[in-house]
């Protein structure tokens, strides 16, 4: 995992502790909601500038979740078709 990500946990109740969020300083709890991040738990893909790729709710099995993080690391979802385009 850590030769394509950068794994951070965040906890959303917390409203003390901060992190930078595209340029913008924020509690934990505040970058949470601005992903709308609406169940637990939630893995975000981000780009390095922040913007987000594709958000991940709810568990997942081990195998299904590997399977997942293959994906966005190859980067597949750039060569999947966008909703409403055609062939």
């Amino acid at each position: 995992m850590a030769q394509n990500f950068i794994p951070v946990k965040l906890n959303a109740e917390n409203k003390k502790d901060r992190v930078k969020v595209l340029e913008h300083d924020m509690s934990y709890a505040e970058a949470v909601k601005a992903y709308g991040v609406e169940g637990f738990p939630a893995t975000l893909f981000l780009e390095p500038d922040g913007q987000l790729i594709y958000k991940l709710s709810g568990y997942h099995p081990k195998d299904k979740y590997l399977d997942i993080l293959k994906f966005m690391a190859e980067r597949k979802f750039e060569e999947e078709p966008k909703a409403g385009q055609g062939e």
